[in-house]
């Protein structure tokens, strides 16, 4: 095994490293590639629906134009053909397509105990409710593109790449676990995701 191979094989997240595994498989992708990636999701250490946030954003882009270059970020495209990978992954572990949201509870999301480390994750597993009208449905999907879009150009002023990185390879412990922190952006999502909440969704899975 060359030496950069067995480099990246060492990671402290299982998650991570079953991700990589996954992506190495099926389209040659790397740790540097897959880490850009999910540094412009600021995807969550468990990564658990990852999958379907990943389908979820492809869903946008392609309904957005916009969303696809109006990012002004530098390997924005080769971001996305990851993104894209991933969310063509079939033949993957059940914690990656992991969807459960529920009002109850006791019942835990997929992102705990990492709830509110990706603002945007978070965001993009959230869909309308049932009876909501086709309108309300379009209104709901460029709010998300939109707050995709704000975190693709901002988020980086909060959180550097090497601070990220240090947050998605380390080892998971019940307490004393380095957390993301959103800076400015986190109020604006936690006011969009609320209103989104209140006036759109139900438990849709």
């Amino acid at each position: 095994m060359p030496a950069s191979t067995a480099k990246e094989a060492k990671c402290a997240n299982p998650h991570l490293a079953k991700l990589q595994s996954a992506l190495t498989s099926s389209d040659g992708i790397g740790r540097q590639e897959l880490g850009d990636a999910l540094f412009l999701l600021r995807a969550h250490y468990n990564l658990a629906g990852i999958v379907l946030c990943c389908r979820r954003l492809l869903e946008l882009v392609d309904q957005f134009d916009w969303l696809k270059t109006a990012p002004d970020i530098q390997g924005y495209e080769a971001c996305l053909r990851v993104v894209r990978a991933i969310a063509d992954l079939e033949q993957v572990d059940a914690h990656f397509v992991a969807a459960k949201i529920s009002r109850n509870k006791k019942n835990e999301t997929p992102l705990r105990p990492f709830s509110g480390d990706s603002a945007l994750c978070d965001l993009l597993l959230i869909e309308p409710g049932r009876e909501a009208a086709e309108e309300q449905h379009q209104i709901f999907s460029w709010a998300q593109a939109w707050f995709a879009a704000q975190v693709f150009r901002f988020q980086v002023r909060a959180q550097s790449r090497t601070a990220y990185d240090t947050y998605l390879d380390q080892v998971e412990t019940k307490t004393g676990m380095v957390r993301l922190i959103h800076g400015e952006g986190s109020r604006v999502y936690g006011a969009m995701r609320v209103g989104a909440r209140r006036k759109l969704t139900t438990s849709a899975h």
